[in-house]
C-alpha cells in the first residue's frame, strides 16, 4: 500500500463514483423494501393486481434486499481500493458480479410485471402493443449499458498495471 499521492487518478475517480453509487443504494434500498411491502389498494385495478401478486412481492423485496447487501459490499470494496488494500480486487469482482445479477433480476421483474402493467394502464391499441416487445428490449439494453458501466469500468481498472502496482499485486 502506497501513499495517497501515489494513488492512480483513475482509482480515485472510480472510488468516488463507486462510493457515491453505494451510498445512494443504501439510502434507496430500505425505502424500496417498505414501499413494496405496502400492498394497500390504490383504486387502479392494474396496479393493485400487480402489487398484490406474491411473485411481484417476492421479486421486489428480493431485489431491494440484494441491493442493500450489494451497496454494503460496494462501500467496503471501494474504501478498500481507496486505502490500497489488495483484498479489494476480489471484492470488486464480487461486487460487479452482484451488480450483474441484480440487473438481471430487475429485467425479469420489469418484463414480467412492469411492462404488462404499463400496457394495461395506457390502454394501448393492438398495433402499438406489438411494438412493446422491441421497446422493452431497447429499454433494458439502454438501462443495462448505464447500470453496468461502473462495474465493467471497475473490473478493467483493477487490472491496469499501474493500479495493480499501487495495490502491491503482480500485473496479470
Amino acid at each position: 500500500m502506497s501513499g495517497t499521492l501515489d494513488r492512480p487518478a483513475i482509482l480515485t475517480i472510480l472510488c468516488m463514483v463507486g462510493l457515491s453509487m453505494s451510498a445512494l443504494g443504501l439510502c434507496c434500498a430500505p425505502m424500496s423494501i417498505f414501499s413494496t411491502l405496502d400492498t394497500s389498494p390504490t383504486g387502479v385495478a392494474a396496479v393493485d393486481q400487480v402489487t398484490q401478486d406474491p411473485g411481484f412481492l417476492m421479486w421486489s423485496v428480493g431485489i431491494a434486499v440484494g441491493s442493500l447487501f450489494i451497496s454494503f459490499g460496494g462501500l467496503a470494496s471501494f474504501f478498500g481500493l481507496l486505502r490500497g488494500h489488495r483484498w479489494a480486487i476480489p471484492a470488486i469482482y464480487a461486487w460487479a458480479g452482484g451488480q450483474v445479477l441484480l440487473f438481471g433480476a430487475k429485467g425479469v421483474l420489469t418484463s414480467s410485471y412492469g411492462f404488462p402493467m404499463m400496457v394495461e394502464l395506457m390502454k394501448l391499441p393492438e398495433d402499438v402493443q406489438a411494438l412493446m416487445g422491441p421497446a422493452q428490449v431497447l429499454s433494458l439494453f439502454c438501462s443495462g449499458c448505464f447500470t453496468l458501466a461502473v462495474p465493467i469500468w471497475a473490473c478493467i481498472s483493477v487490472n491496469m498495471p499501474h493500479v495493480r502496482a499501487y495495490l502491491g499485486v503482480e500485473p496479470l
